[in-house]
């Protein structure tokens, strides 16, 4: 939802394959989220997909108390983002020199695969991420106009003061 949060902030569509309008048809338009009838967010991997997005929904929403993302909690511009975190102590289970050898070969198999496409790498989790994160160290977070009046709105609702950002060239 993030993602279509920001395309519908930039006037963008989305990927196909991304959203199901109100009527279950297939769409590109981000606002079908934003309207009721709401629209679906599709999830990937077909029903292991949505299997895993429900038992998140499940354990962020439910067991935390915050709330699922039912559609009678929601209005336009709600978001339900509930959090659980399962701390767990790797070197309860392993050594951690086997582990991390371990980690390091399965994610060098994986990136030794042949692309699907090519010239592109493989990648493994985290992989676009860390890239993402050297891109905006290097040249700053885009932010576009709606996110940042929504920002600026939300900081005024708390007595922030924020000052107008710099425009890269």
């Amino acid at each position: 939802m993030g993602k279509v949060r920001v395309a519908r902030n930039k006037g963008e569509q989305v990927t196909a394959g991304t959203l199901l309008d109100s009527e279950g048809k297939p769409t590109t338009d981000p606002h079908v989220m934003y309207r009721r009838p709401r629209g679906a967010l599709m999830t990937f991997g077909e029903h292991k997909g949505y299997a895993l997005a429900f038992i998140c929904e499940m354990l962020a929403g439910a067991v935390t108390g915050s709330g699922t993302m039912r559609p009678e909690r929601q209005d336009a511009e709600s978001v339900t983002n509930g959090m659980l975190t399962i701390a767990i102590d790797p070197s309860r289970l392993v050594d951690r020199a086997w582990m991390l050898d371990e980690i390091a070969a399965m994610a060098g198999y994986i990136t030794a695969s042949p692309p699907g496409r090519s010239g592109e790498p493989v990648l493994i989790p985290g992989d676009p991420e860390r890239a993402n994160r050297a891109q905006r160290l290097k040249e700053g977070v885009p932010i576009d106009e709606e996110t940042w009046r929504e920002i600026t709105l939300a900081a005024r609702g708390l007595n922030v003061l924020i000052e107008t950002p710099q425009k890269s060239a």
